[in-house]
């Protein structure tokens, strides 16, 4: 297994090496068809270059989020606001969520007890999910963010009104996605994270309706 996990790694590398030639590649090309047909980026119809672009994006996704499986994980545990944290990936993120025509129903409340944890990666989970959640909505939809104190955890839930996830579908299992375009290694990193601050995520879905992420964590007294 060790060897398995060496020549993964090594794999990776050199998949992210030829990566690095052929982006600026993609972009020239792109660029190139933009100022031919004197045509805005948006409305250049060329279906070769979007179907390269689309397959780099991939392989680009996959990469980094393949680094971050095998990368050792450290965390920096401080006094974590989760209700911030998650507010500002939104104003990071809401702009480009709204031009896909997504709703954002914040029903946070202003104020809930602080956890313990690393605010970097809790970013990231949140990240995550919330392009999970975009990307299940293409023809656009509401993305909802709840969260509540139930005992000594706090709840935070993420919901979508998108596709749905099929019945029997372990998202959270590596390599595994209801998404034509997926990696199936976002939801394993985002257990990873969740799992590592001794929290838990679940969730709850109904095909052609959406999906609810249950994230629940510890309370920062209750780990003292």
């Amino acid at each position: 297994m060790a060897t398995v996990g060496v020549t993964a790694a090594k794999v990776i590398h050199e998949i992210a090496n030829a990566l690095q030639i052929m982006m600026p590649a993609v972009q020239a090309l792109e660029e190139s068809r933009i100022e031919k047909s004197n045509i805005p980026p948006e409305t250049c119809d060329d279906t070769f270059v979007r179907h390269l672009r689309a397959g780099v994006d991939l392989l680009v996704n996959l990469v980094t989020e393949f680094k971050e499986i095998a990368r050792p994980r450290k965390l920096e545990i401080r006094p974590v606001n989760l209700i911030l944290l998650a507010r500002e990936v939104l104003m990071l993120k809401g702009p480009s969520y709204a031009k896909l025509g997504i709703q954002i129903e914040d029903n946070l409340p202003s104020k809930l007890p602080l956890i313990a944890g690393d605010s970097e990666k809790l970013k990231q989970v949140f990240l995550n999910l919330f392009k999970n959640a975009v990307e299940a909505m293409p023809q656009g939809g509401a993305l909802k963010l709840h969260a509540y104190r139930g005992g000594t955890e706090l709840v935070f839930n993420v919901t979508d009104t998108g596709a749905g996830i099929p019945d029997g579908m372990n998202v959270f299992e590596l390599f595994t996605t209801s998404k034509p375009t997926g990696t199936g290694l976002g939801l394993a990193i985002v257990r990873d994270i969740i799992s590592g601050h001794g929290g838990t995520i679940s969730h709850a879905s109904e095909l052609d309706k959406g999906t609810t992420f249950e994230l629940r964590f510890p309370l920062l007294r209750s780990l003292h």
